[in-house]
């Protein structure tokens, strides 16, 4: 019986050797192990030449980046040079030259590195595709001997050139900005300083109510730009946009047609580089004298308001103020236990101050042919003193999703979307209070630290209150 346990001892010892000297992709901790150990940089990278798909040449000259001669994002850069001075290899795998094209090593898949530094290169390393225990495959450009790393460098390394370089677009400070002038073949918008704000150049009609924080809003797109991409040309330019600052100097931004990906080509006066700006940036840039236009339907203030009242989907719901809190005056009988919800009431009140129109109704349509003699909703405040502000939404536009209304801010007709008319369609169930969350259905809240979780449950029981 001994002897039988201890051939199988023998035995055991003798497979596991075997495994041990076979295997290649898991760790293997045997003295004699070949390591991966890159030469200390002993100074700052100043040259990182990356080959294979996604070559690229990062230089630091005077002290700043760039990537294949464009001006490099530092704040990457600074982050993958950083990785390369804390460069470490962990895992070794094998030494077999007719592995590296399995493994992606090679000349033809891999990805190479060289690190220089002020004293000439330093390393050569090539990175691979992932391991299958996690990880990178890397060797040295110098040695058969593939590993694998953790280190965030082979992540980095899938960024392509354009994705180093500054998107980050220079124009000028906001506060530095005294003039904006947008030229488009739709007409020119100019906007100009002065000591009580921005005001239009030349002046609008009387009838024209101007929102004050347009201009605030495009001065901000003009002087925080950001491109999503490079072109190699402007193209067809179709656009300008000029500012004019306080010392005198003038910038000019010149804009493209709309390519057919959906970006806008853009350059900037003394930069030769064309950016490619998203859709959305472009528009907060291509705005007229009619985005000027202050669009909001009521004109009040939300803590004045005595009675809210809303007609909508054949019900009305009138609210009435009493003391900190409100009573529905309208239908008479109410649900059993329905309870007002303030702070509901408060959100609305608010959101219909700040409610906008998306556009002016077309010249020559009267209240009679939008539908305001029978409209589909109205809401209306009734404030202290007995002042009235209301809105009247008719009916459908030509334009999908789009009907017509009509606030006291003014007296012009609008065009607004379906979606604020149904907001105002939701009986009342919009104002009733609801209960408060279940404590014990709420998942997580055991993970929290201990005084936390009893703030949240504190506030939840004032809520309930």
């Amino acid at each position: 019986m001994k002897k039988t346990t201890l051939l199988a001892l023998a035995l055991f010892g003798a497979l596991l050797a075997v495994v041990m000297l076979t295997r290649e992709d898991e760790t293997n901790l045997n003295v004699g192990v070949p390591k991966l150990t890159v030469p200390a940089l002993n100074g700052d990278p100043t040259v990182v030449e990356v080959s294979g798909a996604n070559a690229a040449k990062l230089t630091s000259e005077n002290g700043l980046w760039k990537v294949n001669g464009f001006a490099a994002d530092e704040a990457q850069v600074k982050s993958f040079t950083d990785a390369l001075k804390d460069f470490k290899a962990q895992d070794f795998v094998t030494e077999k030259a007719e592995r590296h094209a399995e493994l992606e090593v090679d000349d033809v898949k891999g990805t190479k590195v060289t690190v220089s530094t002020a004293a000439g290169p330093r390393w050569t390393l090539v990175f691979g595709k992932a391991g299958k225990s996690g990880g990178t495959y890397v060797r040295d450009a110098k040695s058969n001997a593939v590993f694998t790393t953790n280190s965030p460098v082979a992540y980095q390394l899938k960024r392509k050139a354009n994705d180093w370089r500054k998107k980050m677009i220079t124009t000028a400070l906001m506060a530095d900005v005294t003039k904006v002038t947008v030229t488009q073949p739709s007409g020119v918008l100019t906007l100009v300083r002065k000591d009580d704000g921005w005001k239009l150049e030349p002046p609008p009609p009387a009838d024209f109510r101007f929102d004050a924080e347009a201009p605030t809003r495009l001065l901000g797109a003009a002087t925080m730009l950001q491109a999503q991409d490079f072109g190699d040309s402007l193209g067809e330019q179709v656009a300008t946009l000029d500012l004019e600052l306080k010392d005198g100097k003038k910038l000019q931004l010149k804009l493209g047609a709309k390519r057919p990906e959906g970006t806008t080509p853009l350059q900037v006066e003394g930069d030769p580089q064309v950016y490619l700006l998203a859709q959305f940036t472009a528009d907060q840039l291509l705005k007229t004298t009619e985005d000027m236009r202050d669009t909001t339907l009521l004109a009040f203030d939300p803590a004045k308001v005595k009675t809210f009242t809303i007609t909508a989907a054949g019900k009305t719901i009138a609210l009435q103020k009493e003391g900190e809190g409100w009573k529905v005056t309208e239908p008479k009988k109410l649900p059993d236990g329905y309870e007002v919800d303030v702070a509901t009431v408060s959100a609305a009140l608010n959101r219909l101050k700040l409610m906008k129109a998306s556009q002016l109704a077309p010249d020559g349509v009267t209240d009679a042919a939008a539908g305001l003699t029978k409209p589909t909703a109205v809401v209306e405040v009734q404030l202290e003193g007995g002042a009235k502000q209301a809105m009247r939404f008719g009916g459908d536009t030509p334009a999908k999703d789009r009907h017509y209304v009509k606030g006291t801010a003014d007296n012009r007709l609008y065009v607004i979307g379906t979606a604020q008319r149904a907001s105002y369609e939701g009986g009342l169930d919009m104002f009733k209070k609801r209960p408060p969350p279940d404590m014990s259905q709420m998942r997580g809240l055991e993970q929290l630290p201990p005084e936390v979780r009893r703030q949240l449950e504190a506030q939840l029981k004032m809520q309930q209150q």
